[in-house]
């Protein structure tokens, strides 16, 4: 009877330290996984921080096309006045060419 008690006490101290191992892997494992679970948050907190910084880019941007577009419109508006203002310089021209003909008496 004594040596079924050895050696049941042998499966069980056995079976203890098996428990243990696996105990010891768990811990192991878990110190790994909050590792690399402060990893992905501080990763995190750095892709926060750079998508901000391109949101914030892409806003000046947007008012830098805004104010680039108004001064291309009055460069626009301003080629078309002085477009107009030498036609009507060139007719003017050939209005007084043609007076300075008919006071010459056609020549």
């Amino acid at each position: 009877m004594s040596e079924e008690m050895a050696a049941t006490t042998e499966e069980v101290s056995s079976s203890i330290q098996e428990i243990n191992s696996h105990m010891q892997e768990t811990a192991t494992s878990s110190e790994d996984n909050v590792k690399k679970i402060e990893f992905l948050a501080k990763l995190q907190g750095e892709t926060n921080l750079t998508l901000n910084e391109m949101v914030s880019n892409a806003n000046q941007l947007s008012s830098q096309i805004v104010f680039i577009n108004d001064i291309s419109q009055s460069i626009s508006d301003i080629a078309d006045q002085t477009n107009l203002l030498a036609l009507n310089a060139a007719i003017e021209a050939a209005r007084q060419g043609n007076r300075d003909v008919a006071l010459r008496g056609g020549r």
